[in-house]
């Protein structure tokens, strides 16, 4: 009998059938296998379909055993528990809103006070703000000023029926213990906040409230603790102790709990959809005060983000398998802080081992300096929490007399000036958008929000081949590449006849014989191309205009005139960013 010779490689309907035919055919020479009424033929399919299945079935189960290759949410949430790592729920948007108050009398507004918000589109049609933090004693006729409210609804309070005869929120039932190690116990709501819920077992006069860790087993056999994990679908299960790391509840014992919940990114919400902004719950009140209103002005609400995806926990997973729960390397402090919901990328530097400074970016919101308000500086509604929340995980893994130095990074414009050769046959200007969509595309562009980060020296071969890329152009040539970071003119009454001195709001780093140029300031005589003179330095800057125009009255801007197209060197705590003002495109040729 002829061994047939196995070709282990054929997986699909098509290999496994021609591979069957052979076999059959060194038995059966005569057989010609050409005729689908052949019942021959009809095996060979049912056993090429069937080891098609096979294989793909074979292939998923290994794709679904690694954490780069599964496409499973629920098995990427079993590798996370595995490693000791807790995927994030829903980060909240927030706003600020003033609150005025005419109710005749004295107010003041507890954690807790919601407004509601009619948006004009997407999935839900009422948003609710809570204040964040207490606002006291505000007169009759005065207003809080701006104040912040988070994109929550706490449990039980979107109608009265939730509320006890103080009108503060009822804990929610969960169910009852049966007295059983590890219990688990399910909060059906989707979208629960990180750290917002709080567990009470008990009643009446015995009920209790347990406390939150991060993990059980560092606790012992009477701690009163519960540790809450996030199921594919969304939910959150509550999980108590074993009896030897943590209490197991008493059998019999009902099991409630608040916790507030979130939209994500549906909570960024237009200041034209914040106008629609009521005030529809106070705690302690049985209905909203009268005259009390709500004005959150032309802001709008910022900073939400969903459940972490696929390709965040992978990076998340891997990160804590790395660190194994300890700060040593400057790798570690970077994959900790990633860790932390909120935190995208981060980077960490250190001269020695007991003063690390530590950068952080928050995940997009859109703009191109993530985090950071319109004038440069750390957004109050983003940083303060997150530098906290992540002081508060990866302090606690640092070593002893570590001191751990919390930033947000600095952002570094670039400047880009080129000059693009363009086919005869296609338009010069459908060139031009194509290129600019290569570079600021949000999603693909090579300065998207997942292009450059921290330390991403930016070369000029990379830049010089995205846009060959592009469809149409036949050459480029680079006019300027550099950065082009400006700093603020204060308003002021310079001084000097001829060689002006002005003064920035920041350290502006420029030198003098510098070329710098000045945009936006009123009286126009100050705007233009200059050399800096000495004495430049600081927030100090002479410029020689010639005359002196005036007391400027509308500050401006001013930057080191673009020059050089060399590679650029950033930073590890620097991040490169690209906008359309600073990329300027010309053509040759095209239609």
């Amino acid at each position: 009998m002829i061994i047939p010779q196995i070709d282990y490689t054929a997986k699909d309907f098509s290999a496994l059938k021609s591979e069957l035919t052979k076999v059959i055919k060194q038995s059966i020479p005569d057989w010609a296998g050409d005729s689908e009424s052949d019942f021959g033929v009809a095996l060979v399919n049912a056993f090429s379909y069937m080891g098609d299945l096979m294989s793909y079935y074979i292939d998923r189960a290994a794709n679904e055993a690694n954490i780069q290759t599964t496409t499973q949410l629920s098995n990427l949430i079993n590798f996370a528990e595995t490693y000791g790592y807790s995927p994030s729920g829903p980060i909240p948007s927030s706003v600020y809103a003033t609150v005025y108050n005419a109710t005749g009398s004295l107010i003041s507004l507890p954690i807790g006070t919601q407004i509601k918000v009619t948006p004009s589109s997407g999935p839900y049609s009422t948003v609710y703000f809570e204040l964040a933090s207490t606002a006291s004693n505000i007169a009759d006729g005065s207003n809080t000023g701006p104040i912040i409210f988070n994109q929550v609804l706490t449990s039980n309070t979107a109608n009265s029926s939730g509320l006890d005869t103080n009108y503060y929120p009822l804990p929610v039932t969960l169910g009852t213990s049966d007295g059983y190690a590890y219990q688990e116990l399910e909060i059906t709501e989707t979208g629960v906040v990180d750290g917002s819920v709080v567990v009470w077992v008990g009643q009446s006069a015995a009920l209790t409230k347990w406390n939150y860790v991060d993990s059980l087993i560092d606790y012992g056999f009477s701690d009163k603790i519960y540790t809450t994990k996030i199921k594919e679908d969304g939910t959150t299960v509550i999980l108590f102790g074993d009896g030897i790391n943590g209490a197991v509840p008493n059998d019999g014992d009902p099991i409630s709990a608040t916790y507030q919940t979130s939209y994500g990114s549906y909570g960024n919400l237009s200041n034209t959809d914040m106008l629609t902004a009521v005030i529809s719950y106070v705690p302690g009140y049985n209905s909203v005060p009268s005259g009390l209103t709500v004005n959150p002005s032309s802001n709008s609400a910022t900073n939400g983000a969903d459940m972490e995806d696929l390709s965040q926990l992978r990076v998340n997973i891997q990160s804590a398998m790395q660190t194994r729960n300890r700060a040593v390397t400057l790798n570690d402090y970077t994959s900790l802080a990633v860790i932390v919901p909120g935190v995208a990328r981060a980077s960490a530097t250190s001269s020695v081992y007991t003063m690390v400074n530590l950068y952080i970016q928050p995940y997009s919101d859109g703009t191109s300096t993530p985090g950071m308000t319109t004038t440069g500086a750390a957004d109050p509604l983003k940083f303060p929490a997150l530098i906290n929340a992540v002081q508060n995980y990866v302090g606690a893994r640092c070593p002893i007399n570590t001191t751990l130095t919390i930033n947000p990074p600095t952002y570094v414009p670039i400047f880009i000036s080129a000059n693009l050769v363009v086919s005869d046959n296609y338009k010069a200007l459908d060139a031009k958008v194509n290129v600019a969509s290569r570079l600021l595309n949000k999603d693909t562009g090579l300065f998207s929000y997942n292009g450059y980060g921290f330390g991403d020296d930016i070369y000029q071969a990379d830049i010089y081949r995205a846009l060959m890329g592009t469809p149409g152009v036949n050459n480029v040539t680079f006019n300027y590449l550099c950065r082009r970071t400006q700093y603020t003119i204060n308003t002021q009454t310079p001084s000097g006849t001829t060689n002006i001195t002005l003064t920035t709001s920041t350290p502006h780093g420029l030198v003098s014989t510098n070329s710098v140029v000045i945009s936006g300031v009123t009286p126009d005589g100050y705007n233009g191309t200059w050399i800096a003179q000495t004495g430049t330095t600081n927030n100090t800057l002479v410029v020689n205009i010639g005359s002196n125009p005036g007391a400027i009255t509308v500050g401006g801007l001013v930057h080191l005139a673009p020059s050089g197209t060399s590679d650029i060197t950033i930073a590890t705590n620097e991040i490169p960013y690209l906008t359309s003002d600073k990329l300027v495109l010309t053509t040759t040729g095209g239609i």
